[in-house]
């Protein structure tokens, strides 16, 4: 299966699906509806302005990738900040411990050396293949417990 996020054009509102990029990838292209540029980072799609992208020099083009991943930054942080109660940051800081601890005695139980990503829905509505039920019962059931497992796949 490839991996796939739906993602909005932030000119047009048009929704589409592209190819997950890798972690920490940014990559830009045109829409496919009204073909402005979008930089998708994290899954989301970022307005570009398609001057500066096309005709800008090198200085201006990297100053104007950086104000708006910037942007999509800060406000990722403050909604971050706003939603943490005093109880979930001492929940984290107990988990690191506990994380930490558990790290001495059983490292393979807490991470996997690659988490599995979900591809979208099926558009078709096929079912799901035998195959996928091997590979599920197979890769993902033995870690359903693992709640780092589980935020790799569903955060």
């Amino acid at each position: 299966m490839i991996p796939l996020v739906e993602v909005i054009c932030p000119h047009c509102g048009a929704r589409g699906e592209v190819m997950l990029p890798l972690l920490g990838a940014i990559v830009i292209g045109p829409c496919p509806n009204c073909h402005e540029l979008v930089c998708v980072f994290c899954g989301r799609a970022l307005p570009l302005r398609k001057d500066i992208i096309l005709e800008g020099t090198p200085t201006e083009k990297r100053e104007h990738i950086l104000q708006v991943l910037r942007k999509f930054l800060d406000e990722r942080v403050d909604e971050l900040v706003h939603q943490m109660t005093h109880e979930e940051v001492e929940q984290i800081v107990n988990d690191a411990d506990a994380r930490d601890e558990l790290l001495m005695d059983e490292p393979d139980e807490l991470f996997l050396d690659e988490p599995r990503v979900l591809a979208s829905p099926r558009a078709n509505g096929d079912a799901i293949t035998q195959a996928e039920v091997e590979d599920f019962v197979k890769s993902d059931l033995p870690h359903i417990d693992n709640r780092h497992y589980f935020k790799a796949i569903f955060d």
